[in-house]
């Protein structure tokens, strides 16, 4: 693990590059016009949510640990950020629906997930 994390900090290229191609499967499920009946429930779709953008700012921490001192709150920022334009686009797509109460949900999942990078980074890499 301990190189997992410095491969993805040392190496912009490649935390970048995952970052894209995760931020283009979002951008691919949301582009889809049916949701399968079985996970529209609401406390499904909220966990969804959360473990979506959980991973997202997972994922968004070791590229901006690479270009901002804040990286923390850069990564959140992005994230929602990402959550919103996300809403927006489902907005468009037919069957589909923006929602606040989603980009909540995302927000708070990019706060996990970027404060999960953080406590596993610090434990494997001071171990």
């Amino acid at each position: 693990m301990k190189k997992i994390f410095r491969l993805l900090e040392e190496n912009l290229k490649i935390s970048s590059t995952i970052l894209a191609s995760y931020l283009a499967l979002i951008f691919w499920m949301s582009h889809q016009s049916v949701i399968p009946e079985e996970i529209s429930w609401m406390n499904v779709c909220s966990i969804l949510h959360i473990l979506e953008y959980m991973a997202l700012g997972f994922l968004a921490t070791p590229v901006f640990m690479k270009i901002s001192r804040r990286y923390k709150s850069s990564a959140i920022v992005f994230s929602t950020a990402y959550g919103i334009s996300d809403e927006l686009h489902q907005h468009f797509i037919p069957g589909r629906t923006a929602s606040l109460w989603d980009v909540l949900l995302d927000s708070l999942g990019a706060v996990f997930g970027v404060h999960m990078y953080v406590l596993l980074r610090n434990h494997f890499l001071e171990h």
